[in-house]
């Protein structure tokens, strides 16, 4: 059963990044990844790679620099495959948190989850904390092209880290 279906609680990981690394003072492309360990229940990892967007129906699919990361709404840009539909996932800020939602096209948002943040892992186990879009055992799937390019940018942005 996908991730959206259901209400359970579940721990999971969360990384904020900077997409061009520019220094801080600037705005930039921020990305919120986030890894739900055991989305399947049989120990697959279900993960969302999402980047600073808006919440309107034309432009959560467009790069939004920003400077903040928790007041940023952020956009799968492109549609994740749930089910039988294909949807846009959000982290719209909420509370400290964000709300995770779902919307067809440009429709309305339905949330599904309420993502709460928690202590900071220690600075070497974020470090080796690596986010695939082949992890996609919650239901939640980035298929054809799309699924090529956003794991060769991934590959790519690895090799600039080490």
């Amino acid at each position: 059963m996908p991730l959206s279906h259901g209400p359970r609680e579940r721990p999971v990981l969360v990384r904020f990044s900077r997409g061009a690394g520019l220094p801080d003072l600037l705005p930039d492309v921020l990305g919120l990844a986030i890894r739900i360990p055991d989305a399947d229940g049989a120990g697959g990892a279900q993960d969302l790679m999402l980047s600073t967007g808006a919440s309107g129906a034309v432009s959560r699919r467009l790069l939004v620099p920003r400077r903040g990361y928790l007041d940023a709404t952020y956009s799968s840009l492109i549609a994740y495959r749930i089910g039988s539909r294909n949807l846009v996932v959000a982290a719209l800020p909420h509370g400290g948190g964000f709300t995770l939602a779902t919307a067809p096209g440009a429709g309305e948002w339905t949330p599904f989850a309420q993502l709460d943040l928690g202590a900071e892992l220690p600075d070497e186990q974020a470090r080796r904390l690596r986010f695939e879009v082949t992890h996609d055992a919650g239901g939640f799937r980035i298929g054809g092209v799309w699924r090529a390019a956003r794991a060769g940018a991934y590959d790519a942005a690895r090799s600039v880290e080490s």
